[in-house]
């Protein structure tokens, strides 16, 4: 069994590697020497400042990633319970042994379950939650797939037909009625657009009935969709044709109302708040407390660049995992503020672009973390949740900051608090009082924030920067030196 302690070994410093061999060398060398008080005392100096050394370089528990297996594979979907895990992999090697795999010893030995639909990459999965035997996989066609189900753990595979036999995106079986399914099916329109729609079947698949979304088909359609577990009877999709669209279904997506989300992002519902809805774009988070109809940014350790591949809530903690291109992030439901999982930064994680939509490789179980990355299956015994809200320190006033560096070129930093949740309005001047640039409209959670102000286009000279925020006012001087 391997394990990584990936901060150990990558960011330790070399000195730090050589330093047991060095101290070694020197002990060696005085105890040959004649002055053997010289050696007596500098040993005991030596053990000691080395004992001080091997403290500051081990890492902490929370930073250890330990290997779980399916070296050379990237893992799409994840699903762990007690001592079994199934994964849906993609084999990197020359072997390819792609497909969906199982452990029921906590990794020790693998069995793979679709042999018989042959070696090609199991996109995404669903395990029934009562029968563990029953299980549905996508196997891809292209950058598409269809749809198998077993009921005898990989024994044998049905073929589900789809829509039009088309190839399909992603799919939910209803948590209501074990023969209704949901389905973004995947085809190519006018100049190759891509067209996805959605579809729905009450009988296991023999018949599909078409349900959403806007008939602009020749300016091609893309979306995502989720299930509320609270209310199976709602379904959300989020989506772009000729303009970006969000919909809610509050009958299992018979009818539709169009309300007004982000832009096309993946969507995601909470397992415990009801009508919270959390929407991931490319740079941008996002959630709603009333079922899509006020959305507001989520803050946290990440950059305005991290790219969010998958994510998961823990059953049992209500935790959130985030895996982006920049770690693994965690958050408390309630709070929102993402944190990042000491060491996940250093997880050979990729960003699969073909099946960016339809990843779901989170899962914990037995008090660890599981993730799946571009090359195996990792897990940490970092506890989250516990101790989130004191390490976290929110603010009790509205507080802006002088900018830094000040005077600055071409770029500054700037911080700000915002102790409740309050429509922020942060705007830069010029000392005529000519707006330049409004850097923050809209609502925030309470919380400790920072924006940056590019200059590069602006002359030199002096600029304000005002922030508005539940009657707060504040404004501050900075200069643009070039």
């Amino acid at each position: 069994m391997k394990k990584y302690k990936l901060n150990y070994f990558i960011k330790r410093p070399l000195s730090l590697t050589i330093f047991p061999f060095v101290i070694l060398l020197i002990i060696v060398k005085l105890k040959t020497s004649a002055n053997i008080n010289c050696y007596y005392k500098m040993k005991t100096k030596i053990i000691s400042f080395s004992l001080l050394l091997f403290i500051i370089a081990t890492p902490t528990k929370s930073q250890e990633w330990e290997f779980v297996g399916l070296d050379s594979m990237i893992i799409y979907g994840l699903e762990v319970r007690g001592d079994t895990i199934w994964a849906g992999t993609r084999d990197l090697s020359i072997n390819d042994n792609s497909g969906l795999y199982k452990s029921i010893d906590q990794s020790q030995t693998w069995e793979k379950l679709d042999s018989s639909l042959g070696n090609k990459t199991v996109t995404l999965f669903s395990i029934d939650k009562n029968n563990s035997s029953k299980i549905f996989i996508l196997k891809p066609y292209y950058q598409t797939g269809y749809l198998f189900r077993t009921t005898n753990n990989g024994l044998s595979w049905d073929s589900i037909g789809t829509p039009g036999d088309a190839p399909i995106t992603d799919f939910i079986i209803s948590p209501i009625d074990p023969n209704e399914y949901y389905v973004i099916t995947h085809t190519r329109g006018h100049e190759w657009e891509t067209i996805e729609l959605f579809y729905k079947t009450t009988d296991a698949g023999n018949y599909w009935e078409y349900k959403c979304c806007p008939g602009e088909q020749e300016f091609g359609i893309v979306m995502t969709f989720a299930l509320d577990k609270i209310n199976p009877n709602t379904l959300y999709i989020s989506g772009a044709s000729a303009g970006e669209f969000f919909r809610r279904s509050t009958d299992r997506g018979n009818t539709w109302q169009n309300l007004s989300g982000p832009q096309v992002s993946l969507v995601f519902v909470d397992i415990v708040i009801p009508d919270r809805i959390y929407l991931f774009g490319y740079q941008h988070i996002k959630y709603s407390n009333d079922g899509g109809i006020t959305w507001y940014d989520m803050g946290g350790e990440f950059t305005s660049n991290a790219v969010f591949m998958s994510f998961y809530q823990d059953e049992k903690t209500s935790v959130l995992y985030a895996l982006t291109d920049e770690g693994l992030f965690y958050s408390d439901n309630e709070l929102l503020f993402w944190r990042l999982i000491p060491g996940s930064e250093n997880l050979p994680v990729i960003q699969p672009i073909n099946y960016s939509s339809t990843i779901r490789n989170i899962s914990t179980d037995n008090n660890f973390i599981y993730t799946g990355s571009a090359s195996g299956i990792y897990k940490t015994d970092f506890v989250t949740g516990i101790d989130y809200h004191s390490n976290y320190i929110f603010p009790t006033e509205y507080q802006l900051s002088q900018n830094y560096p000040n005077p600055f070129n071409p770029v500054t930093t700037i911080n700000y608090s915002v102790p409740s949740a309050s429509n922020v309005s942060f705007i830069v001047y010029d000392v005529i009082g000519g707006e330049v640039k409004t850097l923050v409209n809209g609502e925030k959670l309470p919380g400790n924030y920072n924006v940056q102000f590019d200059g590069s286009e602006l002359p030199s000279g002096v600029y304000f920067y005002t922030l508005k925020a539940g009657g707060f006012v504040d404004s501050k001087k900075m200069v643009l030196l070039k």
